[in-house]
């Protein structure tokens, strides 16, 4: 997957808003993590939230694309950024007392190897930090996910087992939702994407350029409205109670 360059004051608002909502999660993470705990992140991408992550703590990233993990060093520094083979974590049993997976999960084919690998490098008592869209807000049931990069995407409580069946000792689902500002233009962002996919059933952009694609698909995001280049007021939150109408799914493992 390319390396996407976001230029100051070019977001649409739903590309801003889906950076945000993602930026909340190492946030949450942030608060709940002690100064100088050893913490992973698998699938790091630009590396803004390691970055953020690396301000109290002692992390690492790994990821599979080596465009990715040189672009991350050139910005924020060798020393975080690894390239590893996706499948095993190279590091020993029991090595951190955290792991951050955010937006990665519903792109691995054999997600609960990973999730062991995961269990097998934290230390007693440490945690899984996971985050993915969820379902219910995005896939009709029995429909395939409407974007081609993902191998599925969970339910709440299909995420829950998936984790219990890797081993974790405890697991909780909470939910990241938004008010409703911010829900609406995520859910047109959610449709106009869905009829893109329906307008390409062979999957022919395939065969286009990626920077192509891209541009088409903010093209897309635009002219659903003049007023999605303005980013609603409102929020995005953590939430224990509303969890099958929130936008991600926030999965917290113990070991």
């Amino acid at each position: 997957m390319p390396i996407r360059k976001n230029i100051e004051g070019s977001q649409t608002a739903p590309e801003a808003l889906l950076h945000e909502r993602h930026v909340l999660a190492y946030e949450y993470t942030l608060e709940h993590l002690k100064p100088g705990d050893r913490v992973l992140e698998i699938g790091h991408g630009d590396g803004y939230g390691l970055h953020m992550l690396s301000q109290k703590t002692d992390i690492v990233g790994l990821d599979i694309d080596p465009e990715i993990v040189a672009h991350a060093k050139s910005k924020y520094g060798d020393k975080f950024f690894h390239k590893y083979d996706g499948s095993h974590v190279p590091f020993e049993d029991r090595t951190f007392n955290a792991v951050c997976l955010f937006q990665v999960i519903e792109h691995i084919q054999d997600d609960l190897a990973i999730l062991k690998e995961i269990r097998r490098v934290l230390n007693d008592g440490g945690v899984l930090y996971l985050t993915t869209p969820n379902r219910v807000m995005r896939v009709p049931y029995g429909e395939k996910p409407w974007n081609e990069e993902h191998v599925r995407e969970y339910y709440p409580e299909e995420l829950k087992q998936v984790m219990l069946d890797a081993g974790f000792s405890e697991v909780k689902i909470l939910g990241i939702d938004a008010s409703d500002a911010y829900r609406e233009t995520e859910l047109r962002r959610v449709a106009r994407a869905r009829k893109l996919r329906r307008l390409d059933p062979l999957n022919l952009r395939k065969l286009l350029p990626d920077q192509i694609l891209y541009d088409v698909g903010r093209w897309v995001v635009r002219s659903g409205s003049g007023a999605e280049t303005n980013k609603p007021t409102g929020g995005f939150y953590v939430s224990e109670a509303e969890v099958y109408r929130s936008l991600d799914l926030l999965g917290l493992g113990v070991r």
